[in-house]
């Protein structure tokens, strides 16, 4: 369903005088093509085997397209693909995607037609894939001596279609982690730098009677509230920038509060975890040693 055979093409819907409003997406594959890719059916079947056109199936989009909202009245309407002769629809099958996600589903048509054919499509059981593919060659060689054997795998072609976005992935998780590295060493610094620079006023707060716990809190709070002031400057640019991204998908999700809010929770568990030792030892030092210089 998703090589390159495919061909926008004019159509003519039940002996209009007059072409469609839209082209259509008109696939060339035998009968048993459907059946291969487990495509399913809405309403009717496959056509019988044939060389040549003798009967169409279209996807629903089409038929949304034309403004038939029962699958079932489609069978037996003629169709005329280009300038060719009128046949019937024999089925209609669910919507399926013919490229990546980036890109609506087209109206389709698909169709018999022998001389149109370019490749084979064969499913396999994965449990011995080099030895079948060897197999396969040899048969292939014998039937086309002249021709070239080459193959690949639909997962893998489909996989081609965001090879960007996983490059793109790599590379945003690695500078993702060398910034939180580098923001880690900067909130480890900022923390040892508040607990020496207000060493006596925390030694005066625990003669007073104040807990580590208390100390702590004050420091953590601080550090939580610097957190929170940049994630509020964080947050729209982000939502701006991934809605941007996304918009570039025709089917995409919607990237709701969830991921914000658990953005921020890890921002501050990694806060915590980054300077909670640092600060600790600061709340825990002996007023004496402090308050004596």
């Amino acid at each position: 369903p998703t090589d390159i055979g495919w061909q926008k093409m004019f159509f003519r819907w039940d002996q209009s005088p007059k072409n469609s409003d839209f082209d259509a997406n008109v696939k060339w594959a035998e009968a048993n093509w459907f059946a291969t890719y487990k495509l399913a059916f809405v309403a009717g079947g496959p056509y019988a085997p044939s060389d040549t056109t003798n009967g169409v199936v279209v996807n629903e989009n089409l038929l949304r397209r034309l403004k038939v909202t029962d699958p079932r009245m489609a069978i037996g309407k003629m169709i005329r693909i280009a300038n060719g002769s009128n046949v019937p629809v024999v089925g209609v099958v669910k919507d399926f995607n013919t490229t990546s996600l980036r890109d609506p589903i087209d109206p389709v048509i698909i169709a018999a037609n022998k001389q149109q054919y370019r490749m084979v499509a064969i499913r396999i059981q994965t449990t011995a894939v080099q030895p079948l593919l060897e197999h396969i060659r040899q048969i292939w060689q014998q039937t086309y001596p002249a021709g070239v054997f080459e193959s690949d795998f639909l997962d893998e072609r489909i996989a081609s279609f965001y090879s960007r976005e996983e490059q793109f992935g790599k590379l945003f998780r690695l500078f993702t982690a060398i910034a939180i590295f580098i923001s880690c060493l900067g909130l480890y610094a900022l923390a040892a730098f508040i607990t020496a620079q207000r060493r006596q006023e925390t030694a005066v707060r625990k003669v007073l009677g104040a807990s580590a716990g208390h100390i702590v809190y004050r420091y953590t709070r601080e550090l939580t509230l610097l957190i929170g002031i940049a994630f509020v400057i964080a947050a729209p640019v982000s939502s701006f920038l991934m809605r941007r991204w996304l918009d570039g998908f025709a089917y995409r999700i919607d990237p709701g509060a969830g991921i914000f809010i658990w953005g921020l929770l890890a921002s501050v568990g990694i806060t915590w975890l980054t300077t909670g030792a640092r600060v600790v030892a600061g709340a825990r030092a002996n007023p004496a040693d402090n308050l004596r210089d």
